[in-house]
């Protein structure tokens, strides 16, 4: 469970597959799905792309530095793009899969997979296919890419920041186009205010209800005479500091020594009627 055997199958692996593609230049590598190429190729590339998602013991940025180049000059953009991604290079992943890969559901599967608002590294992984979408390499996809990006925006307006995809959006582009994503947008947005007027309203209910308890209990009188006793050990309470049980269930106040009370087994139990109450009732 060390770094070195991982490192060292993932080396395997890559120099396995470079030099099978170097000697074999009618190879299928680009032309199917990754892994599923006949022969050895499809056998040691199903292999590495298993490993390089499932392990997490192979140093990812020696792994990077060392393959990167070597992955994309042979066209080896799966697996590229999966060293890409285990160090949090989402952008560069993302490329990869629509420019090199024309892999939209696997793209957006990725983003599915690694989208997380805890991490500032994943929390934007939607936007970024947004840019990745935006910004075509080959002027034919260019419709192409821009379809999926509207696409994009109408389906996944909630983990996608607005205010930063306006900025990555043409100014070209017709209102028309963008009409589902404002729409949806601005529902979310009267959806989110009547919730907070709900929650605000049920903390302006809560306070008053604090309030009234607390005057409630500030009025509360209770009188210590020289015939009050303590409720534990039964002796005169007299001029010594005291405890009182909120217990509302006896005519007559629940008074006992604060010594008392606190050598109660129990302290936070009414010795006349048993209840329970918290530290702060007191």
């Amino acid at each position: 469970m060390t770094p070195e055997f991982h490192n060292k199958l993932v080396g395997y692996y890559c120099e396995a597959l470079i030099e099978l593609k170097k000697n074999n230049k009618d190879s299928q590598i680009g032309k199917v799905t990754p892994g599923l190429e006949p022969g050895i190729i499809g056998k040691i590339r199903k292999s590495l792309i298993n490993f390089l998602t499932m392990s997490e013991h192979y140093d990812k940025g020696q792994m990077l530095a060392k393959y990167q180049q070597k992955l994309k000059d042979e066209e080896l953009y799966e697996e590229r793009a999966i060293l890409l991604s285990k160090v949090g290079k989402h952008h560069e992943a993302l490329t990869e899969y629509i420019h090199k890969l024309h892999d939209f559901p696997m793209a957006k599967n990725y983003c599915k997979k690694h989208y997380n608002t805890d991490n500032e590294e994943a929390k934007d992984v939607y936007l970024s296919l947004l840019k990745v979408y935006l910004s075509p390499q080959d002027s034919s996809m260019e419709k192409e890419l821009q379809d999926a990006a509207y696409e994009l925006l109408s389906e996944h307006y909630q983990e996608i920041d607005c205010s930063k995809a306006i900025e990555y959006l043409p100014e070209t582009t017709p209102l028309s186009l963008l009409y589902p994503y404002f729409e949806k947008v601005l529902r979310d947005i009267n959806k989110n205010r009547r919730n907070l007027q709900v929650i605000t309203n049920l903390h302006k209910c809560e306070t008053m209800k604090v309030k009234t308890e607390h005057l409630k209990l500030s009025s509360r009188c209770v009188k210590i005479t020289d015939d009050t006793n303590c409720a534990v050990c039964h002796k005169r309470l007299n001029d010594v500091a005291f405890a009182l049980y909120p217990t509302w269930t006896t005519d007559v106040p629940v008074t006992v020594h604060y010594k008392c009370f606190k050598e109660q087994k129990e302290p936070n139990t009414c010795p006349v009627t048993g209840q329970k109450f918290s530290e702060t009732s007191h």
